[in-house]
């Protein structure tokens, strides 16, 4: 997918809605705590994800991404959530 055409909010939008649509077809809520975007396309994405299920589905999931790089500065988080949504973006 050509992420680079997803450059508005409406656009962005639309695309957070059609994942959160899949996630809640192939997904009970209890299966999930967190949507995961990799770095770096996927972290806006799981962000608007996490938005649209919430607005949209009324479920609140937390959202997470990695780094392709070390942090060697601030705070780590420290959160007990062990099952992970994966956004595959390609």
């Amino acid at each position: 997918m050509d992420t680079r055409v997803f450059d508005d909010g409406r656009s962005i939008s639309n695309l957070a809605y059609i994942y959160a649509s899949r996630i809640t077809d192939a997904f009970e809520p209890k299966e999930y705590d967190v949507i995961f975007g990799p770095s770096y396309k996927g972290i806006p994405l799981s962000v608007a994800t996490a938005i649209s299920l919430d607005k949209d589905f009324h479920l609140n999931k937390g959202y997470l991404f990695d780094r392709k790089e070390l942090k060697g500065h601030g705070e780590a988080t420290n959160q007990d959530l062990q099952k992970i949504g994966l956004l595959d973006i390609k």
